[in-house]
This record gives C-alpha cells, sequence and structure tokens, in this order.
C-alpha cells in the first residue's frame, strides 16, 4: 500500500488527517519529524486544531439545537440497514446492461441502406417506364 502522504496535495490537507488520526503510524510519525524541523508548519497545525475545535464547537451547538426528526437508535438501525443493503448490492454479481442509446447495427449500415433502398426505387420506377415516346406524324 502506497503512503498517504504522497496522495495528499497540500500541507494544509496533511495536517487535517493529522489532526483527525486518519494517519497510519508510519505516515504519522513522518509529519511528527517534518514538525519537529518546520516552524511554519507548527503554526499551520495549531491554526488547523483552532479550526477544527471551532468546527466541532459550532457542530455541536447545531446538534443541541436541533431535535431529530427519529430517535437515535431509529437512526442508526435505519443507517445500518442501508450500508448493509448497499454492501450487498455492490457484491452481487450483475448482468451487463445495454445502454438504451445503443444501435443494433454498426452506424455505417444504416445510411448505406437507405441509399440502397432509393437505388431499388429509382430502379423500379425506371423499369415502369415506357420507351420513348413515338414522335407524330
Amino acid at each position: 500500500m502506497h503512503s498517504l502522504l504522497n496522495q495528499l496535495q497540500s500541507d494544509e490537507a496533511l495536517l487535517m488527517m493529522y489532526v483527525a488520526g486518519e494517519l497510519s503510524a508510519e505516515d504519522r510519525a513522518r509529519v511528527e519529524q517534518r514538525l519537529a524541523d518546520d516552524a511554519g508548519l507548527r503554526a499551520e497545525l495549531e491554526r488547523v486544531r483552532e479550526l477544527n475545535g471551532f468546527v466541532d464547537e459550532s457542530l455541536a451547538g447545531l446538534d443541541v439545537g436541533a431535535r431529530l426528526p427519529v430517535s437515535e437508535g431509529v437512526a442508526v438501525r435505519k443507517v445500518g440497514r442501508v450500508m448493509r443493503q448497499w454492501q450487498t448490492d455492490r457484491m452481487a454479481p450483475h448482468e451487463p446492461e445495454e445502454p438504451a442509446d445503443q444501435l443494433r447495427f454498426p452506424w455505417w449500415s444504416y445510411p448505406l441502406t437507405t441509399a440502397a433502398a432509393i437505388l431499388i426505387a429509382f430502379l423500379v420506377w425506371w423499369g415502369q417506364q415506357d420507351g420513348p415516346p413515338e414522335p407524330r406524324p
């Protein structure tokens, strides 16, 4: 498995993962080494921690002010049921579906068939014609 540090685009994303505890032990050690060496990164870490604390407090305040439409136990059961169904659907073998807009024959066969039908209609019409008109005396 590749290191998560190689996939993160910025120091801010790295620090957010660090604060959230989402890094592996190896990645966490590498970040702590960088923090020990870089004062600017330490200042950025404090800023990220302050923002994280602010967001946590704000969300907690919103949770207190807004009641859930159902009890917590019911919500947990519903979410668990949906997650199990999603996992079941994901693991079940599925048949490949044909797109509704997919043509039955190759695209080039349609204009070719139209041209052939027009040619046959012209030949039938031409074959039904009498010869040239006879001159009048």
